[in-house]
């Protein structure tokens, strides 16, 4: 096969963990894998990683995990110290637990730290037992929220999270901790 082939094929059991990764121009990890069309997962997983300074070059959508595909997890990380996202994700039925976010999104407005949008298809992924602090806009008229549900999005579950000094909001005046715009479908 070609080259672009074996770029784009489906990846699926790729562990990434116990890693460093910072001081990045435009991101850390794109994380792909699974087939959408039969919702087959792909179990890739990025666990037991820091991640800071990943947005040097592209100070926006260049987030420290970029999640796709099917049934794919981010567990037991720690995102700091990021200007935009730290997790944009779109797909079906992933897992984003045991992490913890502090310090994101600090020269962003209309974001959060994990936001997905777009997509009314990508639904079943569950953001559980992780922690957000600090997650906070230098500019006090930026709109900032620790999870965003953008456009279309709907049908995941955000369960058993911890948020301490968390949203902003800003000149749109109802950003919160989690924030859900225009989505449909049901969800925990």
């Amino acid at each position: 096969p070609s080259l672009e082939q074996q770029i784009s094929g489906n990846f699926k059991n790729v562990a990434i963990s116990n890693c460093l990764i910072f001081n990045t121009g435009t991101g850390g990890i794109v994380l792909d894998g699974g087939d959408r069309k039969s919702l087959s997962p792909g179990n890739n997983m990025v666990y037991n990683t820091e991640f800071y300074r990943i947005d040097r070059i592209n100070n926006t959508y260049s987030p420290a995990v970029k999640l796709n595909g099917v049934g794919n997890i981010v567990r037991n990380c720690y995102f700091h110290d990021l200007k935009h996202q730290a997790i944009g994700f779109m797909g079906n039925d992933h897992i984003i637990e045991y992490s913890r976010f502090d310090k994101v999104c600090t020269d962003a407005d209309d974001s959060g730290a994990i936001y997905t949008g777009r997509d009314p298809s990508s639904r079943g992924t569950a953001i559980q037992y992780n922690y957000f602090s600090n997650i906070e806009p230098k500019d006090k008229n930026a709109s900032m929220s620790g999870i965003y549900f953008d456009d279309g999005s709907g049908g995941m579950a955000v369960k058993n999270n911890f948020f301490y000094k968390v949203g902003n909001p800003g000149h749109y005046v109802n950003f919160s901790a989690v924030f859900f715009h225009g989505g449909h479908g049901g969800g925990e």
